[in-house]
């Protein structure tokens, strides 16, 4: 393992995940700012589309740090990943060593201090500050499904359409999912239960609610599934905003979660 600076902060961090939560991302955004809390970890940035934002927090993904005040870098997406996957191993310790002009993605042997280590250097960007980014999220509807049962339907519904239509009515106990082309109609109706559709909830003004969606974009989301058993979607009105969160339950990680918000499509399109 590289010997500790006194002056160079760095983290040890508890798991893998960060690999597979950079990876989400490889496709849609090319350069990361990312935020290196002394409690967790924190990405909010828009895609390369500018068609939806991507808001991630992760609590307390560190097994040590030295970090006394949040480290704030800013790297291409595409050169980290190839980084974390070069150095890591599943018998080895990832650690991130911050520079002035770079990050060391470091790979180590937690029980020999002497041992070997893999180590990469990715290079900080360095340009126009990132804007900050804010979003009116007062969502009225809510929807709940499996994850796994979300994925699959948006995998089968995206070979008919781009564009996929979820909706649901008041004072009713199920969500339909469909998609429309030249020759074909695809419908997925599910009754909520414990398995498939965990939780609807309709605002009380909203007589119904629909969005349509872009099949590429929610063939990326579903990506997540592999942190998650459960997708919330949360709904602002009929054709409005839609966030899709999943939560990372199937990792020890509480109150973390990835939110994409993303705009719906015009009904009459």
């Amino acid at each position: 393992m590289p010997k500790k600076s006194k002056t160079t902060s760095f983290v040890i961090l508890k798991d893998d995940v960060i690999i597979h939560i950079i990876d989400i991302f490889k496709k849609s955004v090319e350069t990361l700012t990312i935020l290196f809390n002394t409690d967790s970890i924190k990405i909010n940035t828009l895609d390369i589309t500018h068609c939806f934002l991507i808001t991630l927090d992760l609590q307390n993904p560190y097994e040590e740090s030295t970090l006394t005040n949040p480290e704030k870098v800013k790297i291409t997406t595409e050169s980290f990943l190839l980084a974390l996957r070069s150095v890591y191993s599943n018998e080895l310790s990832l650690k991130m060593e911050f520079k002035s002009d770079c990050i060391n993605v470091i790979s180590f042997d937690p029980e020999d201090e002497d041992g070997d280590f893999n180590k990469c250097k990715v290079p900080m960007l360095y340009d126009s500050e990132d804007e900050e980014m804010e979003f009116d999220n007062e969502f009225t509807s809510h929807i709940i499904f499996d994850a796994s049962f979300f994925s699959t339907n948006v995998k089968k519904l995206s070979k008919f359409d781009e564009k996929i239509l979820i909706s649901a009515k008041q004072n009713t106990d199920f969500v339909i999912m469909e998609t429309v082309n030249e020759t074909n109609k695809m419908t997925t109706k599910v009754k909520k239960n414990k398995e498939k559709l965990k939780k609807l909830i309709i605002h009380e003004e909203d007589e119904e609610i629909k969005v349509r969606l872009d099949s590429k974009h929610l063939s990326e989301f579903i990506r997540c599934d592999k942190f998650s058993n459960k997708v919330l979607l949360d709904i602002k009105e009929t054709g409005g905003a839609v966030g899709i969160t999943y939560l990372f339950n199937k990792y020890e990680y509480e109150n973390s979660y990835i939110r994409f918000i993303v705009a719906s499509y015009d009904m009459e399109e």
